[in-house]
């Protein structure tokens, strides 16, 4: 009979546990985050700033007043998760992470279960001052801990439009375009922006935006599950004295090379330039 050394009864007691801290978890989670009832919730989209505020005006932290005259963005899918945030998973959770997939309502591993998903492009005037619905969706009655949008240019991936043509023509092709100046002492500077996310790896994707929403046949029928887009995040890290190059209206553009491009595009793509909230109002 051939006996099992020391190190090699370490090891299997090491993976034993392993497996059992990870499974239990797991299997846990899909009923702890959701009570399996399935409703109907209303989403929306709106611009504003960290305080609350409209988003047409701010200022950030290299002291430039930003004013903004059009803000237009397109978003969708989104996707809400009972999972709470998650930057990281270890190795050991991605390899068990295709067994507890079988969870129902096809939950994934690192977000928990889909309470619900907006599966269309929106077009978002972000300085409304009211949200923009973005329909009214299937899910599932739990707690939204977390969400994932997607920026892709309109249409991209086959994408069904969410609202009509008339709205989608603003973009002209581009993921956002934003209009407005920045004033920093006594210089005033125009600005255009027309930006398209790289199409590399998730770039277009912004995981893990923090949520604490709770969705239930009482509470989903009588308002909203708001993805709020932060604009003033979204340019505090720009220097606005990195453009140089002008459109034919004067207008300085964020190209490729400037400062103001490369921080824009990183912040677009913060998840903490995002929140979700509760409204009461559809």
């Amino acid at each position: 009979m051939k006996f099992f050394t020391q190190k090699k009864v370490r090891r299997m007691f090491a993976i034993a546990a392993a497996v059992f801290v990870l499974f239990p978890q797991s299997f846990v989670a899909c009923d702890a985050e959701t009570s399996g009832e399935a409703i109907r919730f209303h989403t929306a989209v709106v611009g504003t700033t960290a305080q609350g505020q409209n988003a047409a005006g701010f200022e950030t932290t290299k002291g430039w007043t930003v004013a903004l005259t059009s803000a237009h963005a397109v978003f969708g899918p989104i996707y809400f998760y009972g999972g709470e945030p998650m930057a990281h998973a270890t190795p050991l959770e991605r390899y068990f992470s295709g067994v507890v997939m079988a969870c129902p309502t096809h939950a994934q591993y690192d977000y928990g279960a889909v309470l619900g998903e907006v599966l269309e492009q929106y077009v978002v005037d972000l300085l409304a001052t009211a949200p923009t619905p973005t329909g009214e969706v299937p899910g599932v009655a739990g707690i939204c801990h977390s969400a994932e949008l997607h920026l892709h240019p309109p249409g991209d991936q086959q994408l069904p439009a969410g609202n009509g043509q008339e709205e989608f023509a603003k973009l002209n092709g581009y993921t956002m375009v934003i209009m407005g100046t920045a004033t920093k002492d006594a210089q005033t500077i125009p600005f255009r922006v027309a930006l398209d996310i790289p199409d590399e790896g998730t770039m277009r994707i912004v995981q893990n935006i923090t949520a604490d929403v709770t969705l239930d046949d009482t509470s989903a029928p009588s308002g909203s599950v708001v993805v709020e887009i932060l604009l003033d995040a979204w340019f505090d890290p720009v220097d606005f004295s990195s453009l140089t190059e002008t459109d034919g209206e004067g207008n300085y553009l964020f190209n490729d090379g400037t400062q103001a491009k490369t921080a824009l595009l990183q912040a677009v793509r913060n998840r903490y330039s995002y929140r979700v909230k509760w409204s009461e109002q559809q």
